[in-house]
């Protein structure tokens, strides 16, 4: 299975670490387990319905405002640039971030081959929230996946974390908008146009 089709179907959901740490983490092994294959089943069922990747970004938008606390995924996705903007450019930069990152990943959705999911476990790591064990499983192939669950501050347990065969998705979505905004002379209003305009 390629890589990048594993990253179209989670993505999505899993994109953050949280921006401040007094946020409640109280969210149980079972919760976190249960979010996780709730997502997971959502989204294969979306990919397996009849139709165009395109005409699934709506539903996909919805299942991610569900299972993500998208402005705390979007601000770490900014990184450092996120501490230099102001409440407009915030609002802004997360309405156009959701879009964006429902529109990339819907896109992708054609690369998905029938793989399926397998959640292992769950093991629960205090203030740093709990973590899901799971494989993707196709063609004899098998790569570890794990999420990292916790509660936001409603304390509602949300998906902020996913690691790869040990590579952070959060941190390889940061070093891609860091270097896009250096390019543009690090101007946020001109990357967060930018970003309107990728995956069109």
């Amino acid at each position: 299975m390629k890589r990048r089709t594993f990253f179209a179907l989670t993505s999505a959901f899993t994109l953050s670490t949280m921006m401040s740490a007094s946020s409640a983490f109280a969210v149980t092994t079972g919760e976190a387990r249960s979010l996780v294959e709730n997502v997971a089943n959502q989204v294969l069922t979306l990919i397996r319905q009849p139709g165009a990747p395109q005409s699934k970004t709506g539903e996909l938008k919805s299942i991610m405002a569900q299972s993500v606390d998208m402005r705390q995924v979007a601000g770490a996705a900014l990184g450092r640039y996120a501490r230099g903007t102001n409440p407009g450019q915030r609002d802004r930069y997360v309405a156009v971030y959701q879009d964006y990152v429902a529109r990339i990943y819907a896109n992708r959705f054609s690369e998905y081959s029938g793989e399926t999911i397998s959640i292992n476990g769950a093991q629960d790591f205090g203030r740093k929230g709990v973590v899901v064990d799971s494989s993707v499983n196709a063609n004899g192939q098998t790569i570890n996946i794990k999420w990292q669950v916790r509660d936001n501050r409603s304390g509602q347990p949300k998906i902020n974390d996913i690691i790869v065969e040990g590579l952070s998705m959060i941190s390889s979505q940061q070093a891609e908008f860091t270097q896009m905004i250096q390019q543009l002379d690090g101007d946020v209003d001109a990357f967060i146009t930018r970003l309107q305009t990728l995956g069109t």
